[in-house]
């Protein structure tokens, strides 16, 4: 079924009709915003290579929460620099982006955690391509935290969210943050 013949609620009334087209500087936009979460997606082969292995007296345990935290810093850094090429982003004050950053952060975390959602094998792959079960969470300690972490994934992936939905929503997020906190909350409306 083509999307002119997608009727809203009114009967007879097509959808097409109700959605208005993006403007060429909104398609920018989108584009730019896609293309810098792809640029900071994924740590690079030398961040990578930094990522201890499990040491020899290290338990499988502690070895598993080392390797999430360490891929969890990782990914906070992509996330900065994520949010430093958000249009508007660097004329706020080191404190408001700091503040901001700080408010996203579970909420960024999550959604590049459905990023990497495998439904196939209902593990996040993380950087280095190892899946991550509820299991690998479980042993590492942090199992409390998995279960909404895949929840989430799932039903993200269910909804079938592509990359430009997931960086507007991303974007979205960074800039919605803590707003009682942000010292020129004039500077960040004007974003």
């Amino acid at each position: 079924m083509s999307v002119g013949s997608v009727t809203s609620g009114s009967v007879g009334t097509p959808m097409s009709s109700l959605v208005k087209p993006l403007s060429p500087e909104q398609e920018e936009l989108i584009n730019r915003l896609v293309y810098f979460q792809e640029e900071f997606d994924q740590p690079s082969e030398e961040d990578l290579r930094k990522i201890s292995s499990s040491g020899m007296h290290e338990s499988e345990s502690e070895a598993k929460f080392k390797h999430i935290t360490e891929m969890t810093i990782l990914t906070v850094q992509l996330t900065v620099e994520f949010s430093k090429r958000l249009p508007g982003f660097d004329t706020l004050l080191r404190e408001d982006q700091i503040t901001l950053l700080k408010a996203c952060s579970s909420e960024v975390m999550m959604l590049r955690c459905a990023r990497r959602y495998d439904a196939n094998t209902d593990s996040i792959v993380f950087a280095n391509n190892l899946p991550y079960t509820r299991d690998s969470y479980n042993v590492a300690g942090v199992g409390d935290n998995a279960e909404p972490l895949f929840h989430f994934g799932k039903q993200m992936s269910t909804m079938k969210v592509d990359n430009a939905e997931y960086a507007l929503i991303t974007a979205i997020v960074i800039l919605s943050g803590n707003f009682s906190s942000i010292f020129h909350l004039f500077l960040l409306f004007q974003i």
